[in-house]
């Protein structure tokens, strides 16, 4: 059997709008810049910078406008991608999405706007600590 190197990309992966859910129904969000020059080659050896979050660089959001802010956004021409597509958006939770069934209703909404690439992800050690300071 051969042993396969574990790489911690728990940071990852990324979108260029980030939503953060909390188990309290709060919910943030903060915008990245993605960069899309990893080509496959070598990336055993491939090392990913510690992300970091500025308290400052989170928003509050109420959920039931998140999708006409991403309609808005859907405008933005720097939300569109090298192929004319709508950037990758990130989905962290705290809680189960699982046992959530609103996700996947909220989910068919994100996609009717075109955004049909999206990460569904428990929330990263780096936006705990954002949030710890926000608070």
């Amino acid at each position: 059997m051969v042993k396969i190197k574990v790489v911690e990309l728990d940071d990852y992966p990324k979108g260029a709008v980030n939503f953060i859910f909390m188990k309290d129904n709060s919910v943030y969000y903060y915008n990245e810049e993605l960069i899309w020059n990893w080509c496959g080659w070598g990336s055993d050896k491939i090392t990913p910078n510690k992300r970091f979050l500025n308290k400052d660089s989170l928003h509050q959001i109420n959920f039931n406008k998140i999708h006409t802010f991403l309609e808005a956004q859907s405008l933005d021409k720097n939300m569109k991608n090298h192929r004319n597509e709508l950037q990758h958006l990130s989905f962290a939770f705290e809680n189960d999405t699982v046992k959530n069934l609103d996700v996947y209703k909220f989910l068919r909404d994100i996609d009717s706007l075109g955004y049909h690439s999206y990460t569904i992800r428990k929330i990263a050690p780096f936006e705990i600590n954002a949030l710890s300071k926000k608070k």
